[in-house]
């Protein structure tokens, strides 16, 4: 998993999907395996994602500073980040 490339959003910036208005039925059930795991996995994904980010921001570990963004920027970046209107 690339968690190394992770990226902070607000809540309000997520789009909501439905999988099922999705009309290609191989993607579908991509998505559907893709949420499957990542529900049945929660717990393991949110510890992996937390060790990284610690590794990364912490800088006790060179590799992780190296390949990993620059969460601190990106989370500064973030909350700088000013909401377009877009018409539907």
């Amino acid at each position: 998993m690339g968690f190394n490339n992770m990226i902070p959003v607000k809540k309000y910036q997520l789009i909501e999907f439905d999988i099922m208005e999705e009309p290609d039925e191989k993607y579908r059930a991509l998505l559907l395996n893709q949420l499957a795991y990542c529900n049945k996995n929660r717990e393991l994904i949110l510890k992996r994602a937390l060790a990284t980010y610690k590794k990364a921001v912490e800088g006790n570990n060179p590799f992780y500073r190296k390949v990993c963004c620059d969460f601190k920027k990106l989370e500064n970046s973030c909350g700088k980040y000013k909401v377009k209107k877009y018409r539907s």
